[in-house]
């Protein structure tokens, strides 16, 4: 005999799970587009001035600091436009570092000097990092195409984000694998590595080349 148990079943939540499901999505995308606006009209049109840039780069520190404020008198941004988040640690009460660092240390004197890796690191105190940084995959795709329109890289980290030349780090980036993959090939069969030598065996390779 098998036993049965009087329950509500699952379906007579399908509704409230789907409304449920439909108010996160749609809060979750105001909250995105806000993040937007801040970063593509306020944060990254300042803190990526020539001006600012310059002054990260030429000081003895080697680094300013910075705020962002959401609400002040030369902010872009509408009321409305911040309607959907809490943007109240976006004020000058949090003061923010951006850094240029330079690697020449690890490069020995067979680097060309225009080849040196730098890059300049913002570093956003910790309160707003979840309000200001939190992107979803898609914005942070958006900010990313829009620092290599400039010809910049660009990615998030712990504490912020980092640029660094777009240029340079694909050189690097070629140089360092050319490397690397010599190393792992170097030792392998003539054919597999050499297009040259497809057709010979390596037994050839004890013919004595006459001149």
């Amino acid at each position: 005999m098998s036993a049965n148990v009087v329950m509500i079943n699952a379906d007579a939540y399908i509704g409230i799970v789907a409304a449920h499901a439909r108010n996160v999505t749609t809060q979750t995308i105001k909250e995105n587009d806000t993040r937007r606006l801040i970063l593509v009209k306020l944060v990254l049109p300042s803190i990526m001035k020539k001006e600012f840039i310059d002054r990260v780069i030429t000081s003895q520190e080697n680094f300013c600091t910075f705020s962002i404020d959401v609400k002040g008198p030369n902010s872009p941004l509408l009321p409305s436009d911040l309607e959907y988040l809490d943007t109240t640690d976006l004020s000058p009460t949090h003061h923010h570092t951006a850094y240029y660092q330079n690697f020449a240390h690890v490069a020995d004197n067979n680097i060309q000097v225009g080849m040196t890796p730098w890059q300049i690191r913002f570093d956003f105190a910790k309160p707003i990092l979840d309000v200001l940084l939190s992107l979803s995959p898609a914005l942070a795709s958006e900010i990313t195409s829009i620092f290599e329109r400039n010809g910049w890289m660009f990615w998030l980290t712990d504490s912020g984000f980092t640029i660094s030349p777009l240029n340079l780090y694909k050189n690097l980036k070629s140089i360092s694998d050319a490397f690397l993959t010599w190393m792992e090939i170097r030792d392998k069969p003539l054919a597999d590595i050499c297009p040259q030598f497809a057709t010979v065996k390596d037994s050839e390779a004890d013919v004595v080349c006459v001149q």
